[in-house]
């Protein structure tokens, strides 16, 4: 006999109709959140990858107004990210402004020829005039210094040796 009016609806129903307790309810929406979010965000791939698109390899393709064009990699000589948007560069030259993430456009571009030196800038490799090494870190790329962060430094080394090898 239900001693409180709301008593009698405290129980929820189950996918079978049967009756079963708040708590319980509660533990299987726990787990259904769980297992969603493992499935949506853990085993999700990444929304951006070099390896998995076979039309990037040439190229990037970008937004232009009412057109879709493509800026070579050859050209690009490095990309900048400020307040949100990446630009993309030609020397001193600004080619096209995007706003996506710094990561996704380096999971974009080939590895063996781009590489980010600092967490606001990837660079071309076969576009670096000087590497200078000494109190503060940097590259040289067309008369522009980009600056290398200490926890980059042995990455970009290492494409450097062996690009020179």
């Amino acid at each position: 006999m239900p001693t409180r009016p709301d008593q009698a609806t405290w129980g929820c129903l189950n996918r079978s109709g049967v009756k079963s307790s708040r708590k319980n309810y509660f533990t299987q929406q726990v787990f259904c959140f769980f297992f969603a979010y493992l499935y949506f965000y853990v085993e999700k791939k990444p929304k951006y990858s070099y390896m998995n698109t076979h039309f990037l390899k040439k190229g990037l393709w970008v937004r232009d107004r009412s057109r879709i064009r493509l800026i070579p990699f050859h050209e690009i000589t490095h990309i900048h990210h400020s307040d949100g948007i990446s630009e993309v560069r030609m020397g001193r030259e600004l080619l096209k402004k995007l706003h996506i993430p710094l990561r996704g456009l380096e999971q974009m571009m080939p590895p063996q020829v781009f590489v980010r030196t600092h967490r606001n800038y990837i660079i071309n490799t076969s576009f670096i005039d000087r590497y200078l090494c000494g109190r503060k870190l940097s590259v040289q790329l067309g008369g522009e210094s980009i600056p290398v962060s200490r926890r980059r430094k042995k990455q970009l080394e290492k494409i450097l040796m062996q690009q020179h090898s």
